[in-house]
């Protein structure tokens, strides 16, 4: 179910085969193979159900509103509900569902992304260097879900995308403020990663990932200079411990540092080993993330990446954590006490930071520059 604000369209193969009025709802159907659009006279079948259609109005501005469009599927905030997007869409059927593919203009796009990545009441200068992350970052992977049909998907697999209900006015401000510009390398368009808080330090991406992108070597986001990463074993329990002052903190205290008790029983649930013996930290990148663990069973063992740590042990924060291990009678895990920084992963922009750094009076640009080292920022010329 669905309605536009303007009079619209639907467009097959350049030829106009419904009109639709504006404000008016109308209902999208599937049957035997076949989509039908029907409003309260009239129901219309437009054809395959397998092909592509295109909704489109000429007026300028234009929005559609989608009633009870699933979101977050495959995370913890999934759930369904209301929606209304800019620009134009693509109805495809697959089975008993549609898919919805939303063309939209990129400037458009960043004014509802931004917002939905960081608050929109921090500084100004920072929401300008999130404006410039998220553009370099939605340029670097468009055709992303190529496959697929479409560039991008609306969830934080790419970025989180919800329409007009996530816009605000100073975090659109700081789109159209640095409109079109964007932050490149050696002339190319970064992978401008971002995370909510990195605890103080970010890490190399060829620790965390695969890829070694010289503008991904890890920043410091400590206001003493006598943090020299990496830290000893020690150092780096009281670097936790102690939360000390960072730009990190500033705007993201109860992220900076955390504790937790993980329960010996969701561990074994999420890792399928019986009886915990114990658990082992086998590698650390440069900043202190785990980047590789062990989990002992009674029978067996299991290794973690740095990509599934989180997850095994409960759904934790960030992978940069120090524990201790409690034991029961029998010399089986009980439970285990988590000390932590940071959420996310640990690459790229701290968001947390550059609230900091930005009430501390750093521009966007040093800001951005700060979290990717050697980058330019230019004016990329595509307007869609």
């Amino acid at each position: 179910l669905f309605q536009y604000s303007d009079p619209f369209a639907i467009i097959y193969q350049g030829r106009i085969i419904f009109k639709g009025r504006a404000k008016e709802n109308y209902l999208l159907e599937l049957d035997n193979e076949s989509i039908y659009i029907s409003s309260r006279d009239q129901k219309i079948k437009l054809g395959d159900s397998k092909l592509e259609y295109q909704l489109y109005s000429s007026q300028e501005n234009s929005s559609f509103y989608v009633y009870n469009i699933n979101y977050g599927q495959g995370y913890f905030w999934q759930g369904s509900g209301n929606r209304q997007y800019r620009g134009n869409m693509i109805i495809k059927g697959e089975g008993d569902n549609f898919t919805l593919i939303n063309q939209v203009e990129l400037t458009s796009y960043l004014i509802s992304v931004v917002p939905s990545e960081i608050y929109a009441s921090w500084p100004e200068e920072a929401l300008k260097a999130q404006a410039i992350a998220a553009r370099s970052y939605t340029l670097n992977n468009l055709g992303r879900h190529s496959r697929e049909g479409y560039d991008l998907c609306s969830s934080v697999h790419c970025a989180a995308y919800n329409g007009i209900i996530s816009e605000d006015q100073r975090t659109t401000e700081a789109v159209l403020e640095t409109q079109g510009e964007t932050a490149v390398y050696e002339g190319r368009i970064i992978e401008a990663v971002f995370s909510s808080n990195s605890g103080g330090y970010t890490e190399r991406s060829d620790q965390i990932w695969s890829a070694d992108l010289p503008y991904l070597r890890g920043s410091n986001q400590m206001k003493e200079d006598n943090y020299d990463f990496p830290l000893t074993p020690l150092e780096l329990q009281q670097w936790l411990f102690s939360a000390p002052e960072s730009y990190s903190k500033d705007y993201g205290s109860s992220n900076y540092r955390w504790q937790l008790k993980v329960p010996a029983e969701i561990i074994e649930y999420r890792s399928g080993l019986d009886k915990i013996k114990r658990i082992e930290v086998n590698q650390r990148a440069r900043g202190g993330t785990i980047t590789s663990l062990t989990i002992y069973g009674e029978e067996s063992e299991k290794n973690y990446s740095v990509s599934q740590i989180r997850r095994v042990l409960g759904g934790l924060k960030s992978s940069r954590f120090y524990f201790n291990s409690h034991y029961d009678k029998d010399g089986y895990l009980k439970e285990l006490l988590v000390f932590g920084s940071g959420w996310g992963h640990n690459l790229g922009l701290d968001q947390s930071a550059s609230a900091g750094m930005a009430a501390a009076d750093w521009d966007y640009r040093e800001i951005i520059q700060h979290f990717y080292p050697g980058v330019e920022i230019i004016n990329y010329n595509l307007q869609k």
